[in-house]
């Protein structure tokens, strides 16, 4: 079985950087076709079914998905894949692309690895957390790659990319198979899927997503907590908002934490 080089997917992102810096509301950019076929074949082929025992499962006012940051569990040809995109080498393309220097990958790919949406699920409107728990690190760049073979514009389930205010949508993406979005992650760069997915029961929406990082500070983060947009907010139900706030203030104080262990040990 062939694995992704990087010469595979140089060339697609090549040439790109002032279309990239153009990009609106926010630098982005949408590349079809990205992955060679024989090796996106094989990776619809080996993505796990909603039933493989290791997906974390969100299903709250936010969100409703699964998703598996657990790589070293997941099909030689997915985790291959994830782990090339996750590499000095592609980091080097990817920099150049989009004027992003200095770029960290994730070896435990936080919040990343792979995701799926059955049907009814969503990602509301929602700017991403830019410092993870984990590193202290500040989060610069998300890559997506769709991985839905047979998707149909009536499955709904767009990727929308909203304004700086996270009030209006600005942009429709529909994810479809071999389709790979990048974009720049700031406090405010307002995104989701907020439209659920319909089509047929087993019809889900599949996608890699990759995260890339800077050890210095930029001036528009948004921290270590996932940043609603109101409008979201306001739909999700008290309950929704209650946990979302209680989250907040248990990563911080564990963030806080964090740091003065750090000091006691050194």
């Amino acid at each position: 079985m062939r694995l992704l080089e990087i010469k595979d997917i140089e060339e697609k992102m090549a040439g790109k950087a002032q279309a990239y810096a153009q990009g609106q509301p926010f630098p982005h950019i949408v590349i079809d076709n990205f992955l060679p076929d024989e090796i996106y074949q094989a990776i619809c082929n080996a993505f796990p079914g909603p039933e493989a025992d290791f997906w974390d499962r969100y299903a709250y006012g936010y969100q409703t998905k699964l998703a598996c940051n657990k790589v070293h569990l997941l099909p030689p040809i997915l985790r291959s894949t994830l782990q090339t995109l996750n590499s000095g080498g592609f980091l080097e393309v990817i920099e150049n692309m989009t004027g992003e220097k200095n770029l960290i990958s994730d070896p435990h790919f936080v919040g990343g690895g792979i995701h799926q949406i059955e049907r009814g699920g969503k990602l509301s409107v929602h700017a991403d957390f830019t410092e993870p728990p984990h590193y202290k690190v500040f989060r610069r760049l998300n890559l997506l790659i769709y991985l839905n073979p047979d998707w149909k514009p009536e499955h709904g389930a767009r990727f929308e990319l909203w304004d700086k205010a996270g009030k209006e949508k600005c942009k429709e993406v529909e994810p479809l198979g071999n389709r790979c979005v990048v974009f720049t992650t700031t406090a405010h760069s307002f995104h989701g899927h907020p439209d659920p997915l319909a089509g047929p029961v087993n019809n889900t929406r599949r996608s890699l997503a990759l995260y890339y990082y800077q050890l210095e500070q930029p001036e528009n983060h948004a921290g270590v907590i996932t940043r609603w947009s109101k409008k979201e907010s306001k739909q999700a139900g008290l309950i929704a908002r209650m946990r979302n706030s209680l989250s907040r203030v248990f990563w911080w104080f564990s963030y806080k934490l964090a740091g003065i262990a750090g000091r006691i040990d050194t």
